[in-house]
């Protein structure tokens, strides 16, 4: 651990998540769709993007299959993904975690972790700091956000997802949230909020585990951190036990991740809300992601010859399976079809439901020196010319 951090850190790490953030995006450009059901989504044989609270009330959730949605709420706002707005939309919302501190860690378009000892000379305590954040966020852009706090990641994430407006104040939680979108948990709180939650809260923790941990009638995480030990270990493996114990204890000695220096790959990952083998659902995450991805290297300048597909399984174990392609590229068409190719490939030979996919790119070259590595029979490849297409046609929309 950074000794600097560690020495000055209590409850300085923040999670903050962008409230149903399609959906907000899509209600911030659209002020007619404020107070309405609106689902962000990819069209009648995909899933659900993203849905407003509005929507979540009937039932409607991330990755629920399109046409199940419109069974629950057939007189929604159904409308396309728009990653070019809603990435414009986040470079705006990390602009501001920026302004209030450097440690910033990068999670997703719409989270980030955040450590807010260095602000605290400049801007009060993490509370206030977050306070600050929050209605900065909303005077400048328009939109919510649920900001958790802790001493820790693990237990700062947990937080924010208990901060949600999905979450009513005053919850059976040893901290009480107050409905304010803030919710910090001290050191000397963090072991009795964390028995107060069921297990399924805990980070790796999916439905096989919990499963798993059910056959011991193990549903708390009281109960967890109260059955023997060796049984647990036993029934998850030393490693998996191991580390879902450390998290059901506030053991997490992470820092946050900030890179100053020039990354080795850029890559992001996203654990999903149910282990599912259904192709449909994994290739809109695989969009997303390249979407994202795509961005960070026009914005660094490079491009990638490496792509790495990431897979975390039902029971845990991670796999990647990876692409050297013949011309670099930072085309999310090129990425999201090689991610996509090396998904159905890993699938056909596995049975397994998915955990967490993501993609990571590596083997950067820089963009001014692309074209000059390539052959000339790479530089006419109709491939890459229809992806160097769309992706100019796309940047001026």
């Amino acid at each position: 651990m950074n000794n600097n951090l560690k020495s000055v850190r209590k409850a300085h790490i923040a999670h903050i998540d962008i409230n149903a953030f399609y959906a907000s995006c899509e209600q911030l450009r659209h002020p007619e769709y404020r107070g309405k059901p609106v689902i962000v989504g990819e069209g009648k044989r995909a899933v659900v993007s993203a849905a407003s609270y509005e929507a979540r009330k009937y039932g409607i959730h991330s990755a629920m299959p399109y046409f199940q949605a419109k069974k629950l709420c057939p007189d929604g706002i159904y409308l396309k993904v728009d990653m070019k707005y809603y990435l414009a939309v986040s470079a705006r919302v990390f602009d501001i975690f920026e302004s209030f501190t450097y440690a910033v860690e990068k999670i997703g378009a719409d989270e980030a972790f955040l450590d807010l000892a260095p602000a605290e000379s400049i801007f009060g305590g993490p509370r206030e700091i977050a306070q600050k954040i929050k209605s900065k966020i909303k005077q400048d852009i328009g939109l919510d956000c649920t900001i958790g706090i802790a001493n820790s990641k693990s237990v700062a994430k947990i937080a924010s997802t208990q901060a949600k407006p999905a979450n009513k104040a005053g919850g059976k939680l040893f901290v009480e949230t107050d409905g304010s979108g803030i919710l910090v948990v001290e050191p000397d709180q963090t072991e009795e909020f964390l028995r107060s939650l069921p297990v399924k809260a805990l980070w790796g923790v999916g439905k096989a585990t919990q499963a798993k941990l059910a056959n011991f009638g193990i549903y708390q995480v009281s109960t967890l951190l109260d059955y023997p030990k060796s049984a647990i270990l036993k029934a998850l493996g030393n490693k998996v036990g191991q580390n879902i114990l450390d998290l059901a204890s506030g053991i997490d000695s992470r820092d946050v991740d900030f890179h100053q220096k020039k990354e080795k790959s850029i890559g992001k990952e996203r654990t999903l809300r149910e282990d599912t083998r259904d192709l449909e659902i994994l290739k809109t995450y695989l969009k997303e992601q390249s979407a994202n991805i795509s961005q960070t290297l026009k914005k660094h300048h490079e491009k990638a010859k490496t792509i790495t597909l990431v897979l975390r399984m039902e029971d845990l174990l991670r796999y990647t399976r990876s692409k050297t392609l013949d011309f670099p590229t930072y085309s999310r068409f090129e990425l999201f079809d090689q991610a996509r190719d090396l998904l159905i490939d890993f699938l056909g030979k596995d049975r397994r439901k998915v955990r967490l996919i993501g993609i990571s790119t590596s083997n950067f070259i820089p963009e001014n020196q692309a074209f000059a590595n390539q052959t000339l029979f790479d530089a006419g490849d109709k491939k890459k010319e229809k992806f160097d297409k769309l992706d100019k046609i796309l940047n001026q929309m």
